[in-house]
């Protein structure tokens, strides 16, 4: 008991705090705001006020009550982890000799027990204050300081709040590595092991123009968060060379983005990181059915008239041959395509979608939904030529829809057609259909050479 009380007063007694500003040049930090270290100790500071409190550590601590993960990885870098005899949420830790630990202690055959104490909202209080820990380090994610602390301080544990979640810039966080190392008496070796992870950080970064498009994270309870350009995982992709899709600027906190946005932006990503539990395609496809149509072959109809019928007479052409999504009856403006392309699930083998607009900068946004690998112009006709200066305006805004498309199939003897589909320079290759002048056998054909480029005759 003598021994728990010295600790006790070492921890608290000997500390202070106060609301002084953080001075960059006074720093021993490079990268992390949220904290600075003193020959005695550690200062945390407060991301809301700037309050700072001192702990004073006068000898290396053995006995820690971590309560995240992330700290435990901490202590396995400078091979201390065998401190920590206490962890929040046993089921959420991966680091071997901690759940070897955990094991054993169920077992009865540990050398230095560690329990599981539950969980910040309501931690098993008897079990830590039977622990006697020398310190316990948690977190919050509010500025007032959380009840169960406060009864934790109020029980005589000693407590440390960090702010290490906070910080927006990825070394930052690694740098909490040398506050672990004031606590544990292992500066020395905390400090080699962050000037490694600096160094080799800074070998690895990468400055392009053209940035790989990724896209980040999966819903949560129907809501899809999207970091800031500021937050440090954002910051991490640009330095590996990539760019979050709809981050916003000037900001590192997060936002929610509709699935309809995440939809789109998925057929710009090249890259797809931190995808939930899903750990391969097919686990993807299962828990966002509708994703899983950028793998399968997709046919986007756009033209003044004749969208429907070459939509509906590819769909009984196709069916028995294939599973095939396609636009319920005319649902081809800017709301009814999200809503048809919805409708596509992980047995969809073909997707075929109607693009209408009838102003323009319309079509591109179209384009990014339904992102054809088979574009069909059907014809073009005075349809909405009031809000256009001329035919030729009105065709290029229509052929933005193919621009990603592989293959662009449209009617050889409107010359306006042929003339923009130049000028487009579209990438895909083209597929001039013959024309009659009779609009059945003119969309016949279109309907055929969409067959065709599907493998049927």
């Amino acid at each position: 008991m003598g021994r728990r009380i010295l600790i006790i007063c070492t921890l608290l007694l000997t500390a202070c705090s106060g609301r002084v500003s953080r001075s960059g040049a006074d720093s021993e930090m490079e990268y992390a705001r949220w904290f600075d270290l003193i020959p005695e100790g550690i200062v945390t500071i407060s991301p809301s006020d700037n309050h700072r409190d001192t702990l004073i550590v006068s000898r290396p601590l053995d006995r820690l009550v971590c309560m995240s993960s992330s700290y435990l990885a901490y202590l396995d870098g400078i091979g201390c982890d065998s401190v920590v005899v206490g962890v929040s949420g046993i089921g959420y830790v991966t680091d071997p000799s901690i759940r070897e630990r955990y094991d054993s202690t169920r077992r009865g055959t540990a050398e230095k027990p560690l329990y599981d104490i539950g969980y910040d909202a309501d931690p098993d209080y008897e079990r830590i204050v039977a622990l006697q820990p020398d310190l316990l380090i948690a977190y919050s994610v509010s500025a007032a300081e959380p009840a169960w602390l406060s009864r934790l301080r109020e029980l005589g544990i000693p407590v440390l709040l960090l702010s290490e979640q906070l910080e927006n810039h990825p070394l930052a966080r690694a740098e909490y590595v040398r506050l672990f190392g004031a606590l544990t008496g292992r500066r020395e070796k905390a400090d080699s092991v962050f000037t490694a992870i600096r160094d080799r950080y800074e070998s690895l970064r990468v400055e392009t123009d053209s940035p790989v498009p990724v896209l980040l994270n999966m819903p949560y309870a129907d809501q899809w968060f999207v970091p800031g350009a500021d937050n440090y995982m954002t910051r991490l992709v640009r330095d590996a060379g990539g760019e979050v899709l709809g981050s916003a600027p000037g900001t590192s906190a997060s936002r929610i983005m509709s699935l309809e946005e995440a939809w789109m932006l998925a057929g710009e990503a090249r890259a797809w990181l931190n995808p939930g539990w899903c750990r391969s395609r097919e686990q993807l496809s299962d828990q966002l059915p509708s994703f899983s149509r950028f793998d399968i072959p997709v046919i986007g109809i756009t033209g003044s008239n004749g969208k429907t019928v070459v939509k509906e007479w590819l769909y009984q052409l196709l069916a028995p041959d294939f599973t095939v999504t396609r636009s319920p009856r005319s649902y081809n403006s800017q709301t009814g395509v999200p809503l048809s392309v919805w409708g596509l699930w992980d047995k969809t083998q073909v997707g075929i979608f109607e693009a209408a607009i009838s102003q323009r900068n319309e079509m591109a946004a179209l384009e990014r939904i339904i992102r054809p690998t088979i574009g069909i112009f059907t014809c073009l006709g005075g349809a909405h030529q009031e809000n256009f200066s001329t035919y030729e305006e009105k065709c290029m805004e229509k052929l933005l829809l193919m621009k990603n498309a592989k293959v662009v199939i449209y009617p050889a003897g409107d010359s306006v057609i042929k003339d923009c589909i130049r000028k487009a320079r579209l990438k895909g290759r083209l597929i001039a259909c013959p024309t009659t002048g009779n609009a059945y056998e003119d969309n016949e054909a279109l309907c055929r050479a969409a067959c065709r480029e599907m493998g049927l005759d």
